[in-house]
């Protein structure tokens, strides 16, 4: 409701609307207690390929676009990830944790083409998150 209240607000105001049906409405947040996974719950998913979004912090199209090209190794041995973001073009280097990096070794030999992890229509995407 609130994206709506503002799509109408900025309707009125650019006069494609006679008023503002939301001018006398105030909309009350409501706060939702989310809770914490659990332990077993962290670990029923953590085979899940998404979850290497959650560890690197990339978005589907960044992580969906991954190559070989994008690993480097630091002096330390430490593995990295050096790209650009696809939505916003900004550079990101993020090092590879023992999670993510177990993952890219899973899909290893299973790789279909250049790219790192499988890559699947955005829609199946969202459509195994939920």
């Amino acid at each position: 409701m609130r994206i709506f209240k503002r799509i109408t607000t900025m309707c009125f105001k650019d006069g494609k609307m006679s008023r503002d049906p939301f001018c006398n409405y105030k909309l009350k947040k409501v706060k939702k207690d989310r809770g914490y996974l659990t332990k077993a719950e962290l670990e029923r998913i953590i085979d899940f390929e998404p979850v290497f979004c959650c560890f690197t912090g990339f978005d589907y199209s960044t992580t969906a676009t991954l190559t070989d090209k994008n690993i480097a190794q630091d002096d330390e041995g430490d593995i990295w990830i050096e790209t650009h973001r696809v939505k916003t073009g900004t550079p990101s280097k993020i090092k590879l944790l023992d999670i993510p990096l177990s993952i890219l070794r899973k899909y290893e030999l299973k790789r279909d083409g250049n790219y790192l992890l499988p890559v699947m229509s955005n829609a199946k995407y969202n459509l195994y998150l939920k």
